[in-house]
């Protein structure tokens, strides 16, 4: 999903797949999952964060606001 320039964050792995969305299953153990992409200044998907927990609703809050305070600051820091 990263890669398409689109987000997604999954906040019940479980309920999501069983609602028919499309996941791939690295560890059985992830309950939530955050994908956002790193984009430059031209708005062109240069990476991607992947971020996986072991608990449900994780990325709510102050987990999600420093997942993106990131995905913003680093394509600057990297291309510096």
């Amino acid at each position: 999903m990263g890669l398409s320039g689109q987000g997604r964050i999954i906040n019940d792995v479980a309920s999501y797949v069983a609602g028919g969305g499309e996941y791939y299953t690295c560890d059985p153990k992830v309950k939530a999952e955050a994908c956002l992409p790193l984009l430059n200044e031209q708005g062109e998907v240069v990476g991607i964060i992947d971020s996986e927990a072991f608990e449900q609703n994780l990325f709510n809050g102050q987990e999600l606001a420093l997942l993106l305070t990131v995905v913003l600051a680093l394509p600057e820091i990297v291309q510096a």
